[in-house]
Order: C-alpha cells, then structure tokens, then sequence
C-alpha cells in the first residue's frame, strides 16, 4: 500500500532530486507547480521502493489520477502499487501526463492492459530563449509592431521592475482587476488560480522565483513569474497583463525573457488548458515543439 501524504515545501529537496535525476521536461512534475496547485488538486506524494509517486485529483471530475513513477526503482512494479492504490480506493487506474516514451514502456510492460489518449491542452509549448528576447525575424513581426507601437506611445510613461514578495497586494489586485476584464466567473480553476499565486507569493523567496512587473503612469498593467527548471529550461507559472492596452502583453513577455531567461536554452510557458485564445496566443510565438502528452487509463476488464 502506498502512503501517500500532501505536498509542503519542506519536501521540496527530495521531490525535485528525483525529478532532476530522471530528466523530466514536463511542467507536471516541476516542484512549483506541484506546491502551489497543491490545495487546489490535493496533490499528494510518496516514496517507495525508490520511486517517486504524485496523485492529485483530475481537472475534470473528482478522480484520483496519477503521474508515471520517476526514480531508480522498478517501473514495472511502480505501474503495479499504482494498480493496487487505485483498486483500494475503488478508482479506475489513471496514469497522466505520460511522455511518448512513458507511453510505449506502459504498453509494453502491460500490453493491452491500457488505453491511451493524447492530452493536447496539457502539452507544454517549449520556445528557443533567444527567440523570445530578441524577436528577430519576419515571424515575430507583429511582436515588434506591438512592443514598438506601445514604447512610442507611452514614452517616458512606463517602466520595468524586478518582483519581489513585497509585491503580493499590488499584483493581487491587478489579478483581480484581469479576472474582472474577462467578464469570468470565478469558478474553480480560477479561485485556484488565485490560491497559487498566493502560495507562490508566501515562499517566493525560498522557492527562487523569479518576477517581472511593468508599469504605466506607475500603474501595474502586467506581471509574470517563474523559475528556472533543468538546467538549460525557464518554466513561466503566470503571465498576465491589461488587454486593453496594445502591446502590454508582448512587452511583459519579452521583457521577463531578456531579465531572467538569458542564462537558458529553452523557455517552458506551460499548457494552454484547451482555451482556444490562449492556444493562439502561443502559437504565435513559434514555439520549436509541444511536449506532447497522453493519458493511460487501465481498461475496465481488468
């Protein structure tokens, strides 16, 4: 039996060595996310038989899903106790945000035994740092007109800071003032939403994160926040800004980039959750792939 327990920053050493050791790109496994999202999915973990288990509740329902065991321990037996936990709690076994690779070893531990689908609003859309600071190229064309229109206008009316946890009201309130804008109900995910900026806010510090602010007539109009991963990758938690006004949104973007991305290869800026806004706003920044992701889900005659 698995003893799973929630997550807390003081297991943040061993939760992120088992990541690192096993090389994991995904956002899913990243330490941040799994803390700060910790309330709004009772994401829990437990270590066993030198392996790394992470169940959290389903996005959709009121499931209890899985992610694949990380570690230097059996595989086999890691997609078993998953099995045996499920079975105890009465659930259909569901393992997610699976890696094409993780997909084929399921499938050929446990032939038959599963049915996959692949996740397409849970794929992280990966982008070439450099890409993102310098918007070279006719691509990002219509960034520069946007990042140029918005310096021309509000000339000498804007400028950049660094965050720090001192920040927490001002970007709160702005949070909420972009909820408001969007006529959105606060429903779960984004009450959520809520509670993980907080959270992100409380160990800000201690979980080295990273902040950009920027401001017009010294009103805050956009934020974003992050971490560096691996070594070589930026993960974004939040980006947000006034939509209102043209050229908030690629200004914050570029800005954290060229503050807090140069030392990397890659930027991660997560999932686009299925909005279709959203999909077309990464779209058209190029990502160079989407980590790709499926869901496996034991079939019922077992």
């Amino acid at each position: 039996m698995l003893s799973f327990k929630p997550i807390t920053i003081q297991n943040q050493a061993v939760i992120s060595d088992y990541v690192r050791c096993s090389d994991i790109r995904s956002s899913s496994y990243c330490f941040v996310d799994l803390l700060i999202w910790q309330r709004q999915f009772n994401t829990q973990f437990c270590i066993a038989d030198d392996l790394l288990f992470i169940k959290m509740r389903s996005y959709i329902g009121d499931r209890s899903v899985y992610l694949m065991p990380v570690g230097s321990g059996n595989f086999a037996n890691g997609i078993l106790r998953i099995l045996e936990d499920a079975g105890m709690h009465g659930q259909i076994p569901v393992i997610t945000a699976l890696s094409a690779e993780g997909l084929e070893k399921i499938e050929h531990l446990f032939p038959n035994r599963f049915s996959f689908c692949e996740m397409r609003g849970s794929e992280d859309y990966i982008y070439r740092s450099e890409d993102l600071i310098d918007l070279c190229g006719r691509k990002f064309h219509e960034k520069k007109n946007h990042i140029n229109h918005f310096r021309k206008t509000y000339a000498g009316r804007w400028h950049y800071g660094n965050m720090s946890e001192s920040d927490m009201g001002a970007v709160l309130s702005f949070h909420e003032q972009w909820m408001n804008s969007y006529s959105l109900d606060k429903n779960r995910y984004l009450l959520g939403e809520r509670q993980a900026l907080i959270c992100a806010f409380h160990y800000f510090d201690r979980l080295k994160l990273r902040g950009s602010l920027l401001y017009l007539d010294h009103r805050l109009i956009g934020f974003a926040i992050g971490i560096q991963g691996l070594n070589d990758t930026f993960i974004v938690q939040f980006e947000k800004a006034d939509r209102k006004i043209v050229g908030a949104y690629q200004m914050i973007n570029q800005l954290f980039a060229q503050h807090h991305c140069r030392q990397v290869q890659w930027i991660n800026r997560e999932e686009d959750l299925g909005i279709k806004g959203l999909r077309r706003a990464k779209l058209t920044y190029h990502p160079v792939w989407l980590n790709v992701e499926y869901q496996a889900t034991c079939k019922r005659e077992y």
